[in-house]
């Protein structure tokens, strides 16, 4: 597809996008079903490059998001969605937001995962849905590291070659965080 066609498309997706983000908010703050929440997470996943970033970061989106990050069953498609908006390149007037999403991002995952877990040992003994779950972790937490960091790809390397060592590494958790999944030996893969 072209860039004049994209642009256009995502034009015309623009002036009608307030219904299906108001469906998309109405049956993830409504539905019982599992299935159709999944199917709005898998969808919200997929597009919030075509999103207009004022539906992403000035409504309640990111907060339900957020609200589903700590059921198991919605968790990965959860993670794969905040992931892809710490992704998004939106300049810095949704800074403070985006810093916000990640400061909730990290005390949900600290409840679920205490910061002196042993990431790379319990990747190893985890099923593999937790394995899953710890990749989609450390993708995010990487994504967002370079939200952080964007011209500091040295100082990530050495903050995890510095980890090897032993050494702690901690800068509001971004980069101890990010050292902490360093340590799993699979590749990424967000099934």
């Amino acid at each position: 597809m072209t860039q004049s066609k994209i642009k256009e498309l995502k034009q015309s997706l623009n002036s009608e996008f307030q219904l299906i983000h108001e469906l998309c908010l109405y049956v993830l703050s409504a539905s019982q079903r599992t299935e159709l929440i999944r199917a709005t997470l898998f969808t919200l996943h997929a597009f919030p490059s075509w999103i207009p970033l004022g539906y992403i970061f000035e409504s309640p989106l990111l907060e339900t998001l957020l609200n589903f990050f700590p059921m198991p069953s919605y968790r990965n498609l959860t993670l794969q969605c905040l992931t892809e908006v710490a992704a998004l390149n939106f300049g810095d007037f949704y800074n403070a937001q985006h810093v916000k999403m990640y400061t909730i991002f990290m005390k949900l995952l600290q409840t679920m995962i205490p910061l002196n877990t042993n990431i790379p040992e319990a990747y190893a003994i985890g099923s593999c849905e937790e394995q899953a779950q710890f990749r989609v972790f450390g993708f995010y937490v990487s994504v967002y590291s370079l939200f952080v960091y964007p011209s500091c790809v040295y100082c990530l390397q050495h903050a995890i070659y510095a980890a090897s060592f032993g050494n702690f590494v901690s800068d509001s958790g971004v980069l101890y965080s990010l050292v902490l999944f360093s340590g799993l030996s699979s590749p990424v893969s967000l099934a």
